[in-house]
């Protein structure tokens, strides 16, 4: 089933709410996105349930979480980094003579406490090690020495064994089991997400131009490619304002990615300065062509600091032959300076754009 970001975590939740014998697998390709979502899916989970999700001195999730009374535990293990050993434990004969295992401190063992347990990189996992895995996702257990916690579920990712990122295929009987779910990326959605991230301006009006560039994933290739995550990477790299621009690009994003990028953010040299059209709005030159026009939005977005300069960028733009280019404009605006959005400016727009969500 393929599904979009959106899409897939309202399934996911549903399924971990409401169907405690199956489990989700989110399959999809490198960089898209996999990860992130479950993180979402964590703190939905523990919103719902009034709880503190537990995570590390980084605000990343930890894999040996040990959850108190008024907390979520988010346990995030990438499955490629670890042994057979590491789940089931290293044998050892007892006093008596009888075999056991002693098992690493590294999975919830609190049979009150509650979580998510997240495998990530599943297909990156040996048979000997997806076989013990499959045991504890799908019966709770790992041999006779351990029991996940009765309040804790689990959610699968990997990457496609087509995709040369040391995926192997998952087995049969394992893969059957769950509830396969393919990741499949959507601009709209991915857009809506950077505005209320701090993503550059400049990378929000190219993927609105030109929006296939989201992701372009090829596994012959080698290098950079243009994905979710590596348009947040470059973001922040840019939003440094570094001196070095070009190579940079080419490394995050590739070399056709870093092209059509460069190309785009060198067309600002042929526009108005930001600094004239806020200064004469109603007279100052209209870029013809849309690339062009896109690209007037972006530079107005660093420019705006005041609420008269939101009036005379919006009156600029609205000259545009699209409304898209000022619905553009104004979510990106409002999200990223949300003291916008009681101005009058925007209090008028929205009212004569009724029609349209922001």
């Amino acid at each position: 089933m393929k599904l979009k970001a959106n899409e897939l975590v309202e399934v996911v939740l549903h399924n971990l709410e409401h169907c405690p014998s199956s489990v989700p697998f989110i399959k999809g390709s490198p960089a898209i996105g996999k990860s992130a979502l479950v993180c979402e899916i964590a703190q939905t989970l523990a919103n719902k349930s009034k709880l503190k999700l537990v995570r590390d001195y980084k605000g990343r999730p930890t894999n040996n979480v040990k959850p108190k009374k008024n907390e979520f535990g988010f346990a995030d293990f990438r499955v490629a980094l670890y042994e057979p050993i590491d789940f089931a434990g290293l044998p050892y004969i007892d006093k008596e003579g009888k075999q056991k295992r002693a098992l690493l401190d590294n999975l919830p063992t609190d049979k009150d406490s509650v979580g998510l347990l997240f495998l990530d990189e599943i297909a990156q996992a040996t048979p000997a090690l997806q076989n013990t895995i499959r045991q504890l996702t799908f019966e709770g257990r790992i041999g006779t020495e351990y029991v996940l916690p009765k309040g804790w579920r689990v959610v699968l990712a990997g990457n496609h064994s087509t995709d040369r990122a040391g995926a192997n295929r998952i087995l049969t009987h394992f893969q059957s089991a769950c509830l396969t779910l393919e990741l499949i990326p959507d601009a709209t959605e991915w857009l809506d997400w950077a505005y209320d991230n701090d993503i550059n301006a400049d990378i929000l009006a190219f993927l609105s131009f030109q929006p296939q560039f989201l992701h372009q994933f090829d596994a012959k290739k080698e290098g950079g490619f243009p994905a979710p995550r590596t348009w947040q990477q470059l973001s922040e790299y840019l939003n440094g304002e570094p001196r070095l621009i070009q190579p940079v690009v080419e490394a995050y994003i590739g070399e056709v990615g870093a092209r059509e990028f460069e190309t785009f953010r060198a067309f600002q040299n042929d526009l108005e300065s930001p600094k004239k059209i806020l200064k004469s709005p109603k007279t100052a030159n209209l870029p013809e062509r849309t690339e062009l026009q896109y690209a007037s939005v972006a530079s107005l977005l660093t420019a705006v600091e005041s609420s008269e300069d939101f009036e005379n960028a919006l009156t600029y733009i609205e000259r545009f032959d699209a409304k898209e280019f000022s619905v553009l404009f104004v979510k990106a605006l409002t999200t990223k300076e949300k003291s916008f959005q009681k101005t009058k400016v925007f209090i008028d727009w929205h009212l004569k754009n009724q029609d349209i969500l922001i």
